[in-house]
């Protein structure tokens, strides 16, 4: 075998090799008790409501969270607002070499969404529409977040 070869095919194991070990430790990090805070707690500082998650995971290719619900206004005593057996999102691993996050797929299964007009005239839905966190109504442009968000292809299975 010629020496370019066998350098190749060794380029290629050690490739190999390091991605095994990255989706292992990607596997035992997403298990951890620090890593179901930082979710939950990204997720409620996200969306300004409670969040509940059950089951998750991450890899290289992208996520996975079962069982999730966000509440209505006030918490889960008011019910709520959706539920979702299974939400995946799928990035573009070439994107995220750049600090883009480019999400190839956004699924929700089997989601139930319980969408409320008050008396007053407000919808249940009008604080992600008009968010009061003074943050979120910054300029995009002026923004520290540490990449830009991308979604080409977003399904719902089995909606409510």
């Amino acid at each position: 075998m010629k020496k370019w070869l066998k350098r190749a095919v060794k380029a290629l194991l050690v490739i190999l090799l390091l991605l095994g070990i990255l989706e292992t430790g990607l596997h035992i990090l997403s298990r951890t008790q620090w890593f179901d805070t930082q979710l939950e707690n990204a997720l409620k500082n996200a969306l300004g409501r409670e969040v509940e998650v059950g089951n998750k995971g991450i890899n290289f290719r992208g996520v996975f969270v079962e069982n999730i619900k966000i509440a209505e206004k006030g918490g889960f005593q008011n019910g709520s607002f959706i539920t979702a057996d299974r939400l995946r999102l799928r990035f573009s691993l070439l994107h995220l070499l750049h600090a883009h996050a480019k999400v190839d797929l956004i699924v929700l299964s089997n989601t139930t969404l319980h969408v409320t007009t008050y008396q007053d005239g407000t919808n249940s839905w009008d604080d992600f529409i008009t968010p009061t966190n003074p943050q979120l109504q910054e300029d995009p442009r002026d923004s520290t977040f540490p990449f830009n968000l991308t979604a080409r292809y977003i399904r719902l299975d089995h909606l409510h």
